[in-house]
């Protein structure tokens, strides 16, 4: 099979001056990377018909209100993750990988913790599954 691989270049966060241009390198597109946010739109992305996600100067930002989950319109079999991102001091965010169309993410696939006040699963954690270390913040 196939080893695709993607690079997930965004942030989590509303400050603005944090962002960098999303690219990849010569080397990064020699290699078969994939850029899955161009830092100007929601190009490739879902968001279940509710606008509550916009890119703004490069990053990814989410109004206030209720979650709605950000999906990839191309689903990937075997692949590598590069994400960066930042958020506030009381954000709650993850990145779900492997779930279902339907349900909730979190039970049908896996979620990437990023939430450092989380007891049992803090940012980096495979939640329900492999539990990280805590990180400090930068």
């Amino acid at each position: 099979m196939m080893r695709a691989m993607l690079a997930i270049l965004f942030a989590f966060f509303a400050a603005a001056g944090f962002a960098q241009d999303n690219t990849l390198t010569a080397q990064e597109k020699a290699e078969g990377w994939i850029l899955l946010f161009d830092g100007r739109s929601l190009n490739g992305w879902d968001q279940g018909g509710r606008s509550v996600w916009r890119a703004e100067n490069g990053v990814l930002v989410a109004d206030q209100g209720p979650a709605v989950n950000l999906r990839y319109e191309t689903p990937f079999s075997d692949f590598i993750l590069k994400a960066d991102w930042r958020q506030g001091a009381d954000g709650n965010s993850g990145i779900f990988i492997r779930s279902a169309l339907q349900g909730q993410p979190a039970t049908t696939g896996y979620e990437i913790q990023i939430w450092n006040d989380h007891p049992e699963f803090p940012t980096g954690s495979l939640v329900f599954h492999v539990k990280a270390k805590p990180v400090k913040p930068a």
